[in-house]
């Protein structure tokens, strides 16, 4: 307390007196507006006033407003007390999550929207009318579309401040007294806090419900280190609301994939609060809708609408790969095929960064749309080669240089960092291993850490032997080394034999690197060194065949998830650490799997349907061991159960 003397108490801990019950339980000034505060409509909190006050508040403000709001729809809740208000606050995030979903949920008129599944969307172009949805009065407002035009450039630009304003605001559980100041520095538009803000481009009250929840939990779903800068949300919200709805395919399709965000993500709070199975179906199918829509409005807009050099049209695509992780990271493969085709019809990455115009993201700070997405796209094409088999194409020999290369942005010196919570040295790695298996896997060459005898003499286990004529006495080890001997091989064989060796030499040499280094992010030490032993790992299993029980393989199991467990369960970071765990799960002992699945458990918190995805490989990884079948590693799985996943 003494070292705050002299300094100025925040304005946001002044308690209401006469406000509603949830502004008091959060001691933030209530501006009393019935029947629903601003201040709970934009933290999408339930909103509650004392029964002796309501009167009296409804009267004041009518007089003083000289509008009708009416009475606060009926409910048979009886209307809670400050303590439970507080109680409820104290239940943890989880918790806290699924109350803002179901608030947002008219329990009754849950299934209406739903119910014509893809049909709905046949006539509308991926728009859901306002005539289809039921949805919660205190979302909907007075408001008369015929008397709204479009915005102008200027009000877009407002729209868009506004909007990250309150994102950024609330998904810090603050007031949006910052959003609301700007507001009212810009001018006197409409609050972010009615539904007419986002009319224009979002006419149904479900959209605009579902557009803030993308807006407010888009930094938390997609940052592993989140900030007060949200990159994605803003390049994307500028480019969703650049144009009139119907005038521009790519911002349209934009719009929906961010739909699909949105809605994915309540669908999978909605089955974590464990709600009616048909609710949760409900909402899975609509947002399940809303992707289809969406890669067929990309897909218009690339080959019909000429967006193949649209950022919209890119930025749709790079958000569909991150609606497909959130899907459980199947059926991206199409998609993903485009987003790349788009890249390369620009010139490649360089070339795309080259003319690409920096956007401001605060003051002081830049950022590159272009290279934003290209990095996205990179990792999300890295890792998606570990089920495919294939070789990463964004950062080969394919293009000119452009993963080291700085660029006129100034955010971009630690986007990768902030984004997955991994250095960019990590992932230029991690696409030579994943270059290096899929080489491996298309040949028969064998290959060792070296050509000493001892490691021959290690392999032997795993070298099936001929049933030709072979001289018994001849030593296992000559036998290896001639097969595995350059002079004796074909270039090809050499060039992947001594690939192999010098990236595992890498891989060492930067496991050692990361012990002293202390400079970076603590979610960026940790990432980088759960990466890097799951690296170890694929190494050690994958190219130089060592058996899972090999003490090796063990020791950087473990330390994976010790550092796993560590960014999750202490720092409360869990994104990007989905494939580590994956590796090491995969490989531990069946002492270690109940730690493997308090830490899936614990990703529910803050990821998606991919964990599901993640714990049916493990755990039948885990059955196929304890019964004795054959292929019993991570790969092999993904291969049987065709799941080709991000």
């Amino acid at each position: 307390r003494s070292g705050r003397a002299g300094v100025k108490r925040r304005q946001k801990y002044q308690r209401t007196r006469t406000g509603c019950l949830s502004c008091r339980a959060r001691r933030i000034k209530c501006d009393e507006e019935h029947p629903v505060c601003r201040r709970c409509t934009i933290a999408k909190k339930t909103c509650h006033y004392p029964d002796e006050e309501s009167a009296e508040g409804g009267s004041r403000r009518g007089s003083k407003d000289g509008l009708g709001h009416g009475s606060r729809s009926s409910s048979s809740d009886s209307t809670r007390s400050v303590d439970e208000v507080k109680v409820e606050r104290g239940k943890g995030k989880v918790k806290a999550e699924v109350d803002d979903t179901s608030a947002l949920l008219d329990d009754a008129n849950l299934l209406d929207p739903f119910k014509q599944g893809a049909q709905m969307y046949e006539s509308t172009g991926g728009i859901v009318q306002p005539g289809d949805v039921n949805w919660d009065s205190s979302f909907i407002g007075n408001y008369d579309p015929v008397e709204m035009p479009f915005p102008g450039p200027e009000t877009a630009e407002m729209a868009v401040t506004a909007v990250i304003d309150v994102a950024e605001n609330t998904s810090k559980s603050m007031n949006a007294a910052t959003g609301i100041a700007r507001w009212g520095a810009m001018g006197s538009g409409p609050m972010l806090a009615t539904p007419n803000f986002l009319l224009p481009w979002f006419p149904t009250a479900e959209e605009r419900s579902l557009i803030l929840h993308y807006c407010a939990n888009a930094a938390d779903l997609m940052m592993a280190i989140p900030s007060g800068l949200n990159p994605m949300l803003a390049i994307n919200l500028p480019l969703a609301l650049d144009s009139p709805r119907g005038m521009n395919p790519s911002a349209d399709a934009l719009r929906v994939t961010l739909l699909g965000i949105g809605a994915v993500h309540q669908a999978f709070l909605l089955a974590r609060s464990g709600m009616s199975t048909p609710q949760t179906a409900a909402m899975f199918q609509y947002a399940s809708n809303l992707r289809d829509t969406a890669k067929e409005m990309v897909r218009r807009a690339v080959l019909e609408g000429g967006g193949a050099k649209s950022d919209a049209a890119l930025g749709a695509g790079t958000a569909l790969a991150t609606i497909d992780i959130f899907f459980g990271g199947g059926g991206w493969l199409e998609n993903f095929s485009l987003a790349k085709d788009m890249v390369a019809f620009r010139g490649g990455p360089a070339e795309m960064l080259k003319a690409s115009q920096p956007t401001q993201l605060a003051e002081g700070v830049t950022v590159s749309p272009a290279r934003l997405m290209l990095e996205i796209l990179t990792i999300y094409e890295t890792f998606g080669c570990l089920t495919t088999g294939q070789e990463p194409t964004l950062i080969s020999d394919k293009w000119e240089d452009w993963w080291y290369v700085g660029s006129r942005s100034t955010y971009e010196e630690h986007s990768v960092e902030k984004q997955f919570g991994m250095s960019r040295v990590m992932v230029h790695l991690f696409s030579r291993l994943a270059r290096l298996l899929s080489r491996v896997s298309r040949c028969s060459t064998i290959i060792t850490e070296s050509d000493s005898p001892t490691d021959n003499m290690m392999l032997s286990s795993v070298v099936p032997m001929n049933t030709g004529v072979i001289d018994p006495l001849l030593p296992i080890s000559s036998l290896i080394s001639s097969m595995i001997n350059p002079t004796n091989s074909s270039a090809t064989d050499a060039a992947l034999i001594a690939e192999a060796r010098l990236l595992n030499s890498d891989v060492d040499a930067w496991i050692e690197s990361l012990q002293l280094s202390t400079l970076e992010h603590e979610r960026v030490q940790i990432g980088n060194r759960a990466y890097a032993y799951a690296m170890k790992i694929l190494l050690l299993r994958r190219v130089f065949k060592y058996p899972r029980q090999d003490l090796r393989v063990q020791n950087a199991a473990t330390r994976v998830l010790e550092h796993c467990s560590t960014s999750t369960a202490l720092l409360g970071m869990s994104i990007d650490l989905t494939w580590p765990a994956i590796i090491a799960g995969c490989c531990v002992e069946p002492a270690s799997r109940p730690m493997v699945l308090v830490l899936l458990e614990l990703f529910k918190r803050q990821c998606c349907f991919d964990i599901e995805t993640a714990c049916t490989i493990i755990q039948e990884v885990w059955r196929r061991i304890d019964v004795g079948e054959p292929r019993a590693d991570w790969k092999e799985v993904c291969d049987d159960l065709n799941l080709q996943v991000l």
